[in-house]
């Protein structure tokens, strides 16, 4: 039976919305390295930084743009194994709109794609973000921060 040695991550993220055409919208990111796949702009947590700052940190980062967070969301929890070593990550979310900015991804190839939030389920690559959206999206649509 294979070993592992577990780890812990504490990540920080959001879920940057906005409303076109009277239609709210979610950004979501495609990371083009290493992964392949659409999700929710996120990052590690650096050392004496908070999630909201961290989730400020990363959203311009990776799309472009300076985001007030309205309110926190629940945390994601999920588990990966990489390097003979299983990571669990917990990953602070927050709901967030846009102050300003230019949209633009933080790497060549990478992209970043507005979705009609009852679409995005059906763009988010991981099953478990895919739960974590069915179970947020009511929230999501009634939201009448902005």
């Amino acid at each position: 039976m294979k070993k592992f040695r577990k780890t812990h991550l504490e990540k920080a993220g959001a879920i940057l919305i906005r409303k076109k055409n009277g239609k709210k919208e979610i950004l979501l990111e495609y990371r083009s390295r290493d992964y392949g796949d659409w999700t929710f702009p996120k990052g590690d947590i650096e050392k004496d930084e908070t999630s909201e700052q961290t989730a400020k940190r990363e959203l311009k980062e990776e799309t472009g743009f300076n985001v007030k967070l309205i309110r926190k969301l629940p945390d994601i929890n999920y588990e990966f194994e990489q390097g003979g070593k299983i990571h669990h990550v917990k990953q602070h979310m927050f709901l967030a709109q846009i102050i300003d900015g230019h949209l633009t991804p933080e790497f060549k190839y990478d992209g970043l794609r507005w979705v009609k939030i009852e679409e995005a389920a059906g763009v988010l690559t991981h099953q478990d973000l895919k739960d974590y959206l069915a179970k947020i999206k009511p929230k999501l649509i009634l939201e009448k921060t902005f």
